[in-house]
Formats: C-alpha cells, sequence, structure tokens
C-alpha cells in the first residue's frame, strides 16, 4: 500500500488467547501486514490506545475473564479507539451471535474454521476503506482552499453570506417530540421551512415526512438485517429503536419529503420521487416510572422520543461536487450566485418570523439600511421613510439621545464586549416605544469598525410586564413597612397632641412648644411622602439627583420598621456626584436590600451596614463585565446573617425564587432589584460565606451632566393632679421631654430617658424612690417587656404602664400576661395619663 508517495504496511492487531490461532493468522498475514499478537482482552485494550494504533483488529470472542464482545464495547466507548475497524474471527456460528457483534460496532463478523482467501479480501477491503476515508478528507481540505479563494473573488456574495451570518445564525433546528408510537407531539416553528405547520403535523406518525424510500431503510426489521461493511466501527442507526432499555439515535441521516407549502429555498437534490432535503437526526428516549398493579416495585418504560433534525442538504451538495471542483469552478460560481438569491430570500422570511427590525449601517460610506419592519414599528411604511442615519437618530427620546449615542461610540472603539441597550424611539402618533436594539461590527484588519448591523425590537409589552412585577413587589414592601410606619407616625402624633394639650390647657405657652408642634408636623409629612413615595404607582420618572439624601431618607424609615436589635451604621462620605434614574426605583431598591438584610439576621439581631463611595470600572473587572466602564456610585449593603449557600446565591435574582416559606414573601425583592439596575444600565452583585454574613454591592453610574398652619383644637379634659416621681423611657427625645412636661403639669416629678439601659440603672441605684414606670416597647438595646421584667424583678409592686406607637408582639391581653398594669397607644393624652396615675397613686 502506498501513503503520500511511501510504501506503508498496515498494522493489525490479533487478540486471540491460544497461541496457536494466533501463529495461523501471523502466518496468513505478515507477508502484506505487521501483526501485533495480544492473548487476553486487558492488554488488547492497552495496545489499541498504545500509539501507533492498529489499522485493524481481528478479535476473538470466546476467552477468558474478558470476552470479545465487551472487549469490542470497551473500545468503541473510548474516544481514542472507537474508530478502529474491528472484525470478530470465532467458533460462534449462531445469527443471533452475528447480530450482536455488529450491534456492538464491529464491522465484519468471520467464523472458524477461517478460509485464508476470505479473510484476506475482508481485511484488504477495510484497510482500503479507512485509506478511503483519509483521501476523502484530504480532498475535502483541498475543496476549502478552492472555496476560500471564490469567497475572496466575490465581494458581493461574500457580504449577503456575512449578513445572513450575522443576523439568522441562531435560528434553531428543527425540535420534534413523538410518543411511544412514533407519532409526532410536539414540533418547534422552524417544520415551516420544510413546507408544514405545527398543526399539520401533530400526531402524525414520524415517517409522514420521510421519503417514501427511507421508511423502510430505518426501521427496526430492515436495519437489523444489514451487514455494515460500509461504514467500519459504526452503529445501526435507526430511528425507531426497540432492543436497548437506553434509546438513542446519533447521526441517522435520512432523506425528508418538503411539504406543499416548502417556500424555504429552491430543492436542487431530486429522487424519483420528487425533491427531497437531506437530514441529520439526533435523538434520545424519554422515559417514565410507574408501578404495576400487585407489585412493589417502580418499574422505569419507554414513553417517548425527544429529537433535533439538522438540514445537511448542502452538506451533501458539497460532497457530491468534490470530485468534480476542479473541473467546474464555473458552474460552482454560478450555482453560488443562485445561492445568493435563496439565502437572500431566507434572510428576509427569517426576520419577518422574527418580528424584528433590521438595520446595516456601512460606516465606510455612512450608508444605512432599515427594513420595512424596522420602519413599520414606528408606524410608517417603507416608503415613508429615508435610509439614512439621521432617521434613527433624530426620533431618539432627548432624555435618551446622548446616553444612547455614548454606547454606540464606546462599543465602536472596543470599549464594550457587546452593543445591547434599550431606548424610547418616536413613534409616527407622536408617542414614544421602548425598544431593545443589539448589534454586531464588522472589523478590517486593523481592527477598525466598517460595518454595523443588528436588529431592534419592541419591548413594550415586556415593560408592561415589569411594571406589573414592580408594582406587586411595591405592595409586598409596604406591607413589611406598615409596622415601623405606624409605631413613627405614633410617636409623631403623640409629641403633636401632646404639646396641644399642654397648650390648650394653659399649661405651656412658651415657643419651645409650639416649635415642637410644627416640627412634628413636618416629620409626619415627610413620612406621608416617604409611604407615597414608595407605593406611588406612576411611568417610569427618570431624572438627575443626588442619592445621598435619599438613602438617609430611606434609613430613617427602616430604623423603625427592623428589630430595635438591628443597629445600623453608615459610612457615606459626602458624595456630590448625581445619578440619571427614577428615584422612586432607588428608593426601593434600598428598602428591599435593607429588608433582605434584617430577615437575615431575624430578631436575634446583628449589624447592619450601609455604605455609598464612588469607584471606577475597568474594562479588565472581569466580575463587573455585564456593565461598562466608567465611574460609579457603590452603594453597599453587608448584614451579619448566617450567609448564603453557593447554590442559593445563584438564583437570588430570579423572579418568584424565595427560600422563605410559603406566604413569607412572593421572591420578587431581589429580582427587582437587579431588574431596575439593568434598566439603568448598573448591575448589583452578591458576595457571602456561610457564617460570615452577606454583602450586596450595586453599582449606579455616575450621570455625565448635575410657614406651617396650627389647628385650633378644643375637646373637654378631665384632669386629676397628684404627687409621686415618675420613670418615663422612650427613645424618642421628643417624647420623652413632652412627658415629662406632661407630668410635672399634673404634679408629678419625672425623670426621662431615651436609653433603656441607663433608666434601668438609675432605677436599680434607688427603686423605693419610683412610684410609677412608663416605658416605650420598640427600643434599641432593650425592648420595653424585657426592661419592665428586669424591673420587677427588682421591686415587683411597683406599676409599669406600657405606651407604645406600634408592636406586632404586643396587645392589651399580652400586655398583662407581660406585667404592664396598663397599655394605650401613642398619641399619649393627658386625661389618659392623670386617670392611669390616679389609679396607682391617687389624687394629692
Amino acid at each position: 500500500m502506498t501513503i503520500n508517495n511511501q510504501t506503508y504496511k498496515p498494522t493489525i492487531l490479533v487478540v486471540d488467547d491460544a497461541p496457536a490461532n494466533v501463529d495461523v493468522l501471523k502466518l496468513l498475514l505478515q507477508d502484506t501486514y505487521v501483526i501485533r499478537p495480544a492473548v487476553s482482552g486487558e492488554l488488547a485494550l492497552k495496545m489499541a490506545a498504545k500509539s501507533p494504533q492498529p489499522d485493524l483488529i481481528l478479535l476473538d470472542v470466546i476467552m477468558p475473564e474478558m470476552d470479545g464482545y465487551e472487549v469490542c464495547s470497551r473500545l468503541k466507548s473510548n474516544p481514542q479507539t472507537k474508530d478502529i475497524p474491528i472484525i470478530f474471527v470465532t467458533a460462534k456460528t449462531e445469527m443471533e451471535d452475528e447480530i450482536k457483534g455488529l450491534e456492538l460496532g464491529g464491522v465484519d463478523y468471520i467464523t472458524k474454521p477461517i478460509r485464508p482467501q476470505v479473510v484476506l479480501a475482508r481485511i484488504k477491503t477495510q484497510i482500503e476503506l479507512k485509506q478511503a476515508r483519509r483521501e476523502l478528507v484530504e480532498k475535502n481540505i483541498r475543496l476549502n482552499d478552492i472555496n476560500q479563494q471564490l469567497t475572496t473573488s466575490m465581494d458581493q456574495l461574500s457580504a449577503s453570506e456575512e449578513r445572513f451570518r450575522n443576523l439568522v445564525q441562531t435560528i434553531p433546528d428543527i425540535v420534534y417530540k413523538i410518543d411511544y408510537e412514533g407519532r409526532f407531539t410536539f414540533l418547534n416553528q422552524s417544520i415551516q421551512r420544510l413546507g408544514y405547520h405545527e398543526s399539520d403535523l401533530i400526531g402524525k406518525h414520524f415517517s409522514t415526512i420521510i421519503h417514501a424510500s427511507d421508511v423502510e431503510d430505518v426501521s427496526y426489521n430492515k436495519a437489523i438485517d444489514k451487514v455494515k461493511t460500509q461504514e467500519p466501527g459504526g452503529k445501526l442507526k435507526l430511528f425507531d429503536e426497540k432492543r436497548s432499555v437506553d434509546r438513542k439515535t446519533s447521526g441517522l441521516e435520512i432523506r425528508l419529503q418538503p411539504g406543499s407549502d416548502n417556500q424555504s429555498e429552491p430543492d436542487r437534490i431530486t429522487e424519483s420521487g420528487g425533491a427531497v432535503r437531506f437530514v441529520e437526526v439526533n435523538s434520545s428516549g424519554l422515559y417514565g416510572e410507574h408501578i404495576p398493579l400487585g407489585d412493589l416495585e417502580k418499574i422505569r418504560s419507554y414513553i417517548g422520543t425527544i429529537g433535533v433534525i439538522r438540514d445537511i442538504t448542502e452538506r451533501k451538495e458539497i460532497l457530491v461536487e468534490l470530485h468534480k471542483a476542479q473541473n467546474e469552478l464555473e458552474d460552482r460560481v454560478q450555482e453560488r450566485t443562485a445561492a445568493l438569491h435563496a439565502s437572500e430570500e431566507r434572510f428576509s422570511l427569517a426576520m419577518k418570523g422574527a418580528n424584528d427590525g433590521v438595520w446595516d449601517w456601512n460606516l465606510q460610506t455612512d450608508e444605512i439600511y432599515f427594513s420595512p419592519r424596522w420602519k413599520s414599528m414606528l408606524g410608517y411604511g417603507d416608503e415613508e421613510l429615508e435610509n439614512i442615519p439621521d432617521t434613527w437618530r433624530s426620533r431618539l427620546h432627548p432624555d435618551d439621545h446622548e446616553r444612547v449615542i455614548e454606547h454606540k461610540k464606546e462599543y465602536l472603539a472596543g470599549e464594550l464586549e457587546k452593543f445591547s441597550i434599550e431606548f424610547r424611539i418616536r413613534h409616527k402618533d407622536g408617542h414614544y416605544i421602548p425598544v431593545l436594539s443589539r448589534g454586531y461590527s464588522v472589523r478590517d484588519e486593523q481592527d477598525n469598525p466598517i460595518r454595523f448591523v443588528g436588529t431592534n425590537i419592541d419591548i413594550t409589552e415586556r415593560k408592561h410586564i415589569e411594571q406589573q412585577l414592580n408594582q406587586s413587589q411595591k405592595m409586598e414592601a409596604l406591607g413589611t413597612l406598615a409596622g415601623g410606619i405606624a409605631h413613627d407616625f405614633n410617636n409623631i402624633l403623640g409629641i403633636i397632641s401632646g404639646n396641644a394639650e399642654l397648650l390648650l390647657l394653659g399649661i405651656s405657652t412658651d415657643e419651645e412648644t409650639i416649635k415642637n408642634i410644627i416640627k412634628a408636623s413636618k416629620r409626619g409629612a415627610d413620612l406621608v411622602r416617604q409611604l407615597l413615595t414608595i407605593g406611588h404607582r406612576s411611568q417610569c420618572d427618570e431624572k438627575l439627583f443626588d442619592p445621598e439624601p435619599m438613602i438617609y431618607e430611606a434609613l430613617k424609615l427602616m430604623k423603625s420598621t427592623l428589630p430595635s436589635s438591628i443597629k445600623i451604621r453608615t459610612s457615606i462620605h459626602g458624595q456630590t456626584k448625581q445619578v440619571y434614574m427614577d428615584p422612586t426605583q432607588l428608593y426601593q431598591v434600598l428598602i428591599n436590600l435593607c429588608t433582605n438584610a434584617g430577615q437575615a439576621m431575624g430578631e436575634s439581631g446583628g449589624e447592619m451596614k450601609v455604605a455609598l463611595k464612588p469607584v471606577t470600572v475597568r474594562k479588565n473587572d472581569l466580575n463587573l463585565s455585564d456593565i461598562r466602564p466608567g465611574d460609579y456610585l457603590q452603594l453597599v449593603v453587608t448584614d451579619s446573617g448566617p450567609g448564603i449557600a453557593p447554590d442559593v446565591s445563584q438564583r437570588v435574582f430570579e423572579p418568584f425564587y424565595s427560600t422563605k416559606d410559603k406566604g413569607k414573601g412572593s421572591g420578587l425583592g431581589l429580582s427587582v432589584v437587579h431588574s431596575v439596575l439593568k434598566n439603568c444600565n448598573g448591575t448589583v452583585k452578591l458576595e457571602s460565606k456561610l457564617g460570615e454574613g452577606s454583602s450586596f454591592f450595586v453599582y449606579l453610574p455616575v450621570a455625565k451632566v448635575k410657614s406651617d398652619k396650627v389647628e385650633d383644637i378644643k375637646g373637654e379634659t378631665s384632669i386629676h393632679k397628684g404627687v409621686g416621681r415618675i420613670l418615663f423611657v422612650d427613645d424618642e427625645p421628643g417624647f420623652v421631654e413632652l412627658g415629662i412636661k406632661m407630668l410635672e403639669s399634673l404634679g408629678y416629678s419625672g425623670d426621662g430617658y431615651t436609653n433603656p439601659k441607663e433608666a434601668l440603672s438609675s432605677f436599680q441605684q434607688s427603686p423605693d424612690s419610683y412610684d410609677a414606670v412608663i416605658t416605650d416597647q420598640i427600643m434599641p438595646e432593650l425592648m420595653g417587656n424585657d426592661l419592665t421584667a428586669q424591673i420587677r424583678n427588682i421591686r415587683p409592686d411597683i406599676p409599669v404602664f406600657l405606651c407604645t406607637g406600634y408592636s406586632e408582639k404586643i396587645t392589651e391581653k399580652s400586655a398583662k400576661d407581660y406585667g404592664f398594669k396598663n397599655f394605650f397607644l401613642k398619641p399619649l393624652s393627658m386625661a389618659d395619663l392623670s386617670k392611669a396615675l390616679k389609679e396607682v397613686i391617687g389624687d394629692s
């Protein structure tokens, strides 16, 4: 044998545990081939994998420890040895044995005693087949060189094919599912390229679309009778696989009959039955489990098949043309010219099916093409808009114009890996529609952009759904904040009504009392504004603003919402940089992250840190590859909770994903955070380790451009004055000041504290000097019920009153269970206070 003008003796691995059989084959073959003997299956596996590999293996079936069937199976499952042709040489003469050997991947089956001429002929056939495959590969390489030369000389054809590759390369193959009888139960829209509609084929057998000549060839009964000398090392390729438990079809090549509506491209290959399409089928079985009546064990049963059909007609055409390439170059140019028109037609149909607006921008000549769909998306006909760049630029929303132009410049300059941006563009009737624009640049040898192609997609419906999800999550956040809002409001109302009573009764007339009322009223107005801000349902209102004041405002609200056992620490360094987004959405991002941190730490408490600082994201920051390089404000919310497991960390931003119990949350909070930041070209990252807490890093792109009335209140009061010393505890300084004034106006002396631990220390020093204690419930470091328990441990007889704005845990009944003498909600009135003290101390 001659390979590349050199004499080559093929190597044959003879595997037989009987040395005499090996000697017979060696004597027969050694003049023509290099013989390598192996006396066991294990040795044969090692020798076959060792370089240089044998060109052919003669394999005995009956061997100790490992028979020939197992050796063949292991050789075919090893990527290194799967392509070596195997001929079984055995004394087993049953047809079932021969079929089994062929099913395992053997190319031939020779029974003993051997006939020398038959053995030599069959070995020669397989060696020549292998050599023919090598030559085919070499010819294919030469054909690729010819095709490269053709591509270089055909500018117009190359441009069209390049547009097709860039814009239609993601169009899927035909995906199908059939039941256990071979009937279609699912088809994707790609079947339309074959001339069928999905509804036409659902419920029909797969053979409906197979070319008549191939229907029987791919059936089980036909294929099992084949002796596969034509495909060394191959497997039986069946569509209707019914031989093994794990059913697979790999690389099955068949012909399909196009439907009557086939217009995807002219079919160039025809058979006696008309036009055909050559395809490759890859599929895998689907299985289910059931328990038969009277049995306890599950049975795994075949229920159908799922697979992919890939059109390989063009590949077949190239193989046909391989032997004629040198002499038929001119004919091939004509064929490729015809293919240009078919490719353009495919491109047009594909874009219509995708419903995307296409644009193609020649950056060297500034010529641009907008597809009819691109124009109809804006309400125009194809002839109503000029194909000039200003058609696009002049219709950008004024607030988006600079951002979009800058994004395009950065992408074409190579600063961004991909061009993908959302913006608003003006419709014919004057309103703006949101679109997602994605593009790809074609560059020359110096990496300069010469062409820019892409698509626009109308995302109005998606935006509407996002707004609905956003509103749903806002309402969930409002429910979480309700307790804190109630607490703050009652504190404010307590200050207002208490000071007002002092004025009304003439107990106090100083200016400070009036200022306290005005100050509390402003706080109430601020709280209402915060509530309306987060709950207001409106269109996105993007604007330039400094986020620092809003962060402080949100943290004030969170302080009332979170358990007092959680301390909030801030690290905000007076930033002057502005961001461009909807302020309400930033407010919502922070509330969601702080609520998430609070829930992670729970009632046991801990520390939450909120930091804000400027950072610069560079092109090589791999963990921030989803945002473009530039200046950002980094907002970090860190908790000291138990941390998040790696498998959960990967899913925390998925919509509706939640580790909470059912009914404890929608799972939208973090997904809304991610969506909000993505829409403003920012991002959020999570860093967490089990046992070490979690940190959420928010990146906000820095923008490149920067007398109250008091109502007259009248009412009847019944005031009872008394004498005694009262301990008054509340974490609200204004409320403590009011409480002391109210006590003093009733004749009592009062010691006021905003720190419950300091109040407890004062009581411990002289417990008998106090006649009663009035305390709030929700306070930092020490809750009201815990303070009461410690006071009553020191002096069980002292009356303790609970005065609180809001608490989920405290009710009128539970207040008495905790040892409170009386329970009343803020605002605290003079009448209620005097009545409560009279009951335990008496009148003066």
